[in-house]
């Protein structure tokens, strides 16, 4: 039997895939190295076995009932529990097993994770075309080719197709044999780059030692330590980290740096980073924008400056007293802050929704990637994000690798939110979304190696390069109690205050509210409160000054890249 079933699952796997029947078969076949060897032979017999088989309606039946007719056994019952079945954890298979562990080697440990793996969320097929490469698969599958913006080359991966699902399966990373790795055929998460670039060779021999270079020689002769202030010494301690300048006043040991601003920068210092290299051997010039050695998008174009105009305006954001960067967070017009303010935060009795205190105001300049203009867009779709995460409408990786790290927008009463179609009296309310770095990933899940493959579109001055498609800075605030008129909204709410009750369309001992949907009153509540921030900040540019732009996203045009199904 054991070179029947060989004949059976070689063409479709490898040796390895039959290792669920060896523990079932009596004697010397249920040996590694024999039970190898037979399928090795077997193999080129197999793939002639199969056709055959095939032709003639035949489908073979191995022992325990793990083949069956048409695939593998009930998907029901998992991988784990049919290897239970067989005896893997009888004592003596396990030391049948242990004999000849060396011809099976690593190799055979890689296939059994990925059998762990296909078992686990899926039934493979026999005769399905599992292994092809690089190539399209069943029409769109297989042709997003995601892993090569993490450096793997081509060579690298290949697709493997499972009913209506692929993966890709990444044997090596730049030629170079690694331990197997299974990405998800959309973004590629679960794979990463062993390596920012090709290895280097061994090293040579260490040179005898010298003696450390004399101050004033060009040479290091005092070293930072990592994330330390290296202006002085414009030297680092550990390997891999080089002394980077924000400005003028500071610098800092660290193994990359990306020129704007940073978020893990305390409140007080978050001024733009110029990512200047100091010390020997350093560069004048700073790197230029959105410089990120490990953003690699499939598109060409999304490497270079595009064509499309800048343009800077307001945005705004209802926040709480928590203090965080706009990345990968939904923003506003001022008029799409109040209706969201109106209808989401004012209308409870005792406390504001989601403790929101306030309305910020960012200077927001933005610019769209080639291949978004060439679409007839300055903004795509306006993401969702939950807890940092992208959720959508569709698929945010997709979207990315088609138009890069564009800005989003839509009118609140349309896709994706045309639910409140009817029902939005605030003049051109808008939202929009700032895809920033691991926009793949809630805030908790975010890693070093995600900030580089994954960086989001935040720069210092916005190039349209699918990296470098938007900036901002901080153009003040004003408090809810301030827009509202009252002192104190704890106080307001102990004298019997209700800012605003959506049964009755009016507020207790509180008008500011009333008529939600009388577009006269909302839209002098939008004037209200354009000139609360004009008399807070004078020395800014007006609100009127920095009126939105035309939000020009169309979803038909946006989503040709998708198929008709999503136009």
């Amino acid at each position: 039997q054991i070179p029947q079933a060989c004949a059976v699952l070689s063409p479709l796997h490898s040796c390895r895939a039959t290792t669920m029947l060896q523990q079932a078969l009596p004697g010397d076949m249920a040996d590694p190295t024999t039970h190898h060897r037979h399928c090795r032979a077997m193999r080129v017999v197999g793939v002639v076995a199969l056709v055959l088989a095939a032709a003639a309606g035949v489908v073979l039946l191995a022992s325990e009932g793990v083949l069956q007719e048409g695939g593998m056994a009930s998907p029901s019952v998992s991988h784990l529990e049919r290897r239970r079945r067989l005896g893997d954890n009888d004592d003596e298979a396990a030391g049948r097993r242990g004999s000849g562990a060396e011809d099976v080697g690593d190799a055979a440990k890689a296939e059994d994770l990925e059998m762990e793996f296909v078992a686990a969320n899926s039934t493979w097929q026999l005769g399905a075309p599992l292994l092809r490469g690089s190539v399209a698969i069943a029409g769109e599958m297989c042709s997003n080719q995601c892993f090569l913006r993490l450096g793997f080359w081509p060579s690298d991966c290949q697709c493997q197709v499972v009913e209506n699902w692929y993966m890709w399966t990444c044997k090596r990373y730049q030629g170079t044999e690694i331990p197997w790795q299974f990405c998800n055929s959309g973004s590629c998460g679960g794979c990463e780059a062993p390596w920012t670039s090709a290895p280097a060779p061994a090293p040579a021999p260490a040179p005898a030692p010298v003696n450390a270079p004399a101050a004033g020689d060009g040479e290091c002769h005092d070293r930072a330590a990592d994330y330390h202030d290296c202006l002085d010494s414009k030297c680092c301690q550990s390997p891999g980290f080089r002394c980077y300048a924000k400005d003028d006043t500071y610098a800092q040991c660290r193994p990359s740096c990306s020129p704007g601003i940073h978020s893990d920068d305390a409140p007080e210092y978050k001024t733009p980073w110029s990512c200047a290299l100091l010390g020997p051997g350093a560069s004048p010039s700073p790197p230029p924008p959105a410089s990120s050695d490990r953003y690699r998008p499939m598109k060409l174009s999304l490497l270079r400056p595009s064509t499309a105009e800048a343009k800077t305006f307001y945005m705004y954001r209802v926040q709480g007293d928590a203090d965080y960067e706009p990345e990968n967070q939904n923003m506003a017009n001022l008029a799409g802050a109040m209706w969201y303010l109106h209808h989401e935060i004012v209308n409870n009795r005792y406390e504001r929704r989601f403790q929101k205190t306030r309305v910020q105001r960012f200077k927001v300049t933005t610019k769209a990637t080639q291949p978004l203009i060439d679409a007839g867009m300055n903004f795509g779709v306006r993401f969702a994000f939950d807890l940092g995460q992208c959720t959508g409408p569709h698929h945010c990786p997709k979207a990315l690798e088609e138009f890069g790290y564009f800005v989003g927008c839509n009118k609140v009463d349309e896709f994706p939110t045309q639910q409140w179609a009817g029902k939005v009296f605030y003049n051109d309310a808008l939202w929009y979304s700032l895809p920033g770095k691991c926009s793949s990933r809630k805030f908790n899940e975010h890693t070093a190696e995600c900030m580089l493959s994954d960086p989001g579109g935040v720069c210092a001055n916005p190039t349209g390069q699918g990296n470098c498609t938007y900036s901002y800075h901080s153009a003040g605030e004003i408090s809810i109690d301030e827009l509202e008129g009252i002192d104190s909204f704890k106080k307001f709410v102990a004298d019997g205050g209700w800012e605003y009750n959506n049964q009755t369309d009016h507020g207790v001992h509180m008008t500011f509210w009333d008529g939600i949907s009388d577009a006269t009153a909302c839209q002098a509540r939008l004037g209200h409160a354009a000139r609360l921030f004009d008399g807070k900040y004078p020395e800014d540019p007006t609100t009127g000054d920095l009126a939105n732009p035309p939000c020009d996203f169309r979803a038909q045009q946006f989503y040709q890249f998708e198929g008709p199904d999503l136009r």
